[in-house]
């Protein structure tokens, strides 16, 4: 049984909540933190951040980082709604990502596309093949999608 859609607010963060999001990002055991010069997303409930995503300007494009959601609030829309909010600060922009393959569908409804992989930058392919040798047990895919 799904559980029930829980609506949030996502907002962009300001520079002063940056301690509250690593903070969330280091109780979900999200080791790479918070990477310089990327807009932060954040769902809350009751003024506590229960989600995030980073949108980082890297190499002239935007790549889509840090997507978590706080386990407690997982299959409740939360992180749809996160990744909807996304789309839209993108406005026309290209996008990238490197999310687990389990995860295709779910980054497949607001647009993301698989990409094969000697499509993509070669910096997003050097950091895939990192997350293979630091994870071996996962797979991952590279996507891309367009803003809103």
């Amino acid at each position: 049984m799904e559980s029930e859609k829980v609506s949030v607010g996502v907002e962009l963060l300001s520079v002063d909540d940056l301690p509250a999001a690593q903070e969330f990002y280091n109780s979900v055991g999200y080791k790479s933190g918070i990477a310089p010069g990327c807009d932060i997303a954040a769902a809350r409930i009751g003024g506590e951040i229960v989600g995030l995503s980073m949108i980082c300007h890297e190499n002239e494009m935007l790549v889509l980082r840090g997507m978590q959601v706080d386990p407690t609030f997982q299959r409740q829309g939360i992180g749809r709604q996160i990744l909807e909010r996304t789309k839209e600060l993108l406005s026309d922009r290209e996008c990238w990502a490197i999310p687990y393959d389990h995860l295709e569908n779910f980054y497949g409804t607001v647009g993301f596309v698989r990409v094969d992989e000697e499509e993509a930058p070669e910096f997003l392919k050097e950091r895939i093949g990192g997350y293979r040798q630091i994870r071996p047990d996962k797979e991952f895919v590279i996507m891309k999608c367009h803003g809103a």
